[in-house]
């Protein structure tokens, strides 16, 4: 159950690095 909600947690993240611009480029 914690690995998913690291999962759930990792894309909702991943989402909002895809739509904002990436900070380390």
């Amino acid at each position: 159950k914690e690995c998913e909600d690291i999962i759930r947690k990792g894309g909702e993240i991943s989402e909002m690095y895809l739509i904002q611009p990436d900070p380390f480029g």
